[in-house]
């Protein structure tokens, strides 16, 4: 798809502050429009439409996903109710500043953090019904993670330490994709 032809849109992660937005290229507000961009405004937020044979196929979906810290004068709801959806094949930034959610949300996703309510969907597993094992493998097996700080094990060499979640899953690690890795990241 040529860039030119990528829709954009924002969407609070926040609405008391209006601070962080999602950007996301190919998602569409407006389901009976598509390829039109619509404004958004601090209240709205990004509703995924049903994936009928041939329509959008969602990696992972947050729906009217809250995550509150704490209780009473020092409650922080880090997500008020957002819901969206990250496309299968698409690179998605998340933006805003500091403690607009941002980090919450993938963690959430992510299946790092559980949410207060609502739900998350990784293409049709809902994490809010696996227990902390189904979590783990799932986690182990159909997610990647890069995160902020490296997370490395220094005791563990390059090498091991990128080929340690299949050692844990019993599998071994195919050469040509290992080299790939390496060429990829240096």
């Amino acid at each position: 798809m040529h860039p030119a032809s990528r829709t954009r849109h924002e969407i609070p992660l926040r609405s008391d502050d209006g601070g962080g937005l999602l950007r996301q290229g190919g998602c569409r507000a407006d389901p009976q429009a598509p390829g039109e961009e619509i404004p958004m405004t601090a209240t709205d937020t990004l509703t995924p439409p049903p994936s009928p044979a041939g329509a959008t196929t969602w990696a992972a979906q947050a729906v009217g996903a809250t995550k509150v810290y704490g209780r009473g004068d020092t409650e922080v709801r880090a997500l008020d109710g957002v819901t969206v959806g990250f496309e299968q094949g698409r690179f998605t930034a998340i933006m805003g500043p500091s403690g607009s959610g941002k980090s919450t949300l993938m963690h959430c996703v992510a299946g790092l953090d559980s949410l207060t309510s609502g739900r998350v969907l990784l293409g049709d597993v809902d994490l809010s019904g696996l227990k902390e094992k189904q979590l783990t493998t799932l986690r182990r097996d159909r997610i990647g993670f890069v995160f902020q700080a490296f997370n490395l094990l220094p005791t563990l060499t390059a090498e091991e330490n990128i080929t340690l979640p299949m050692a844990l899953a019993g599998t071994k690690a195919d050469p040509a994709w290992f080299d790939e890795v390496i060429r990829t990241v240096g």
